[in-house]
């Protein structure tokens, strides 16, 4: 949903890493972009989505707000100038600064990326986990990960806490 629906339009060098919680049961979803920015400085950009419901109910705002009368779809009211600007009102982009202990795990996860091999843990209910490296395809992971992921969950858990999240409600665990 995050590309779409809840853009980042960050001035960077480069992206190196995203992750949307894809959250379960009426909570907004939470989206995470690390980017390298043109300074060399690493930053961590994130937003919190609304929940489905309340989305819908925006939306139509935005869309009667601005074009009324006019037979607009979804797809086209989201690339609107208009559309951004309420959307960065109702779910701004926020700004956090990593320290360099911080940032090792995460240049270190960036650099190593996820094995396609790793065991996976699925389940019906729960959260999940959309990870995409620079460039790379995505990795999806259940609210539970094998131990041998650890270092993602980490990193996960270290974001979650940075954005103020609810840990319990965001978080990812780990299965030893």
């Amino acid at each position: 949903m995050h590309n779409q629906y809840y853009p980042f339009d960050i001035k960077c060098k480069r992206m190196m890493m995203k992750i949307d919680i894809n959250a379960f049961f009426k909570l907004g979803d939470a989206f995470f972009e690390i980017h390298e920015m043109e300074d060399g400085s690493i930053r961590m950009f994130w937003r919190k989505a609304l929940p489905e419901r309340k989305y819908a109910e925006y939306a139509g705002a935005i869309a009667r707000k601005y074009y009324e009368g006019k037979l607009m779809h979804l797809k086209e009211l989201i690339l609107t100038d208009e559309y951004k600007k309420e959307m960065d009102v109702i779910s701004p982009i926020n700004e956090v600064l990593l320290s360099d202990e911080e940032l090792c795990p995460i240049i270190e996860l960036c650099n190593k990326g996820i094995p396609d091999d790793y065991k996976r843990i699925g389940g019906r209910d729960g959260h999940s986990y959309d990870i995409w490296f620079e460039k790379s395809k995505r990795y999806s992971l259940w609210c539970w990960v094998h131990e041998s992921l650890e270092p993602v969950a980490n990193v996960i858990n270290m974001l979650v806490d940075k954005a103020g999240l609810d840990r319990q409600r965001y978080g990812i665990r780990v299965q030893k």
